[in-house]
This record gives structure tokens, sequence and C-alpha cells, in this order.
């Protein structure tokens, strides 16, 4: 399968905003959830990057954009390095920081079959449920998520038994 979106370690504007990196000059570490790290250094309007790639020392330097929002306040972007348009996101690939369509990653989704695609959304709706780090979810939703993983079981159960017949469904606990 190739590579996704999901599968590339990612750097979010949004999230770097949220933490105050774009306030003043800034430096420091980042740090992701697989133990890899990034050192960044931010003068405006550029954010430079340090990070190690396949064992050799990577540096970067990325246009960061203030955009003004309606309501007031700014929403920061990265420039793309290779197609200048304004993104969210840059993902890592083998050589630099760039976005998604310029290492034309598709989503897991798209590569998936059927089958696949409904495991993987039946694994989303039960990490929303059971995510701790949330706060506590209300009543009506929690009922709609129940309700939305009961359908996504019954369409994982119907597939499978479309695809390897009824005998083998029941065989491996499915209807």
């Amino acid at each position: 399968m190739k590579m996704t979106v999901e599968d590339c370690l990612a750097l979010d504007a949004n999230l770097l905003a949220k933490d105050g990196w774009f306030r003043c000059s800034t430096r420091g570490n980042i740090t992701w959830t697989n133990g890899n790290s990034i050192s960044l250094s931010y003068r405006k309007p550029h954010l430079h990057l340090s990070y190690t790639s396949g064992g050799e020392p990577m540096r970067q330097t990325i246009h960061v954009v203030a955009a003004p929002c309606h309501y007031g306040g700014v929403r920061h972007y990265f420039t793309c390095p290779s197609c200048q348009n304004r993104r969210y996101r840059l993902r890592l690939g083998a050589s630099g920081f760039y976005c998604r369509h310029c290492y034309r990653l598709p989503y897991y989704s798209q590569q998936c079959g059927d089958l696949d695609g409904l495991i993987h959304q039946k694994h989303k709706v039960a990490a929303k449920l059971e995510d701790s780090d949330r706060p506590p979810i209300r009543t009506a939703t929690r009922m709609r998520l129940i309700n939305q993983l009961c359908a996504a079981d019954d369409k994982i159960n119907k597939a499978f038994a479309e695809r390897f017949g009824p005998q083998t469904a029941r065989q491996f606990g499915f209807y």
C-alpha cells in the first residue's frame, strides 16, 4: 500500500500558534508521539527547522503567513516550499516538509477497500467514545456515537458475509 497522510509526521500551524510559537521570536523543540523530535526557531516571518531524516542532519526554512480573521485575530499558515500555497499542515517526507499535494499523499480511506474502510470507520467512532483526554460527552452525543458503532458493526457483518459467504462469516463470529 502506498504511503498515506496518516503515516507521515506533520507540522501543524494551528497547534504551533496555539502554543504561542508565532507571538515573538521563539526557539525550542517539539517531540512527536513516536519519539522523533525537531528543533524550531521562529523569527518573523520564517520558521527554521533542524532535524534528522534517514540519519542525515537536515535544515529547512518555511515562510509563515498571518491572515486576518473576520472577527479579529489572525490565523497562521505555512507557505509550502514547493507549490507556494498556504497550508495548515506540512508533512515530513523523504526530502523535507511539504504539503500533501506536493507529495501526492492520499488519505488512508482513499487507499483501503470497502471492508477495511468500514473497520477503520468503526475504530474511529470507538476511539471517540473511549478517549479519556476529552471532556465528558453529552448523553445525546454518546447515544449517537453508540448508534453509529452499531450501524458500523452491521455494515461490517454484511460486507464480510457478501465477500466470504455466510458460512465463513458465522465461522469467524460475524452474524
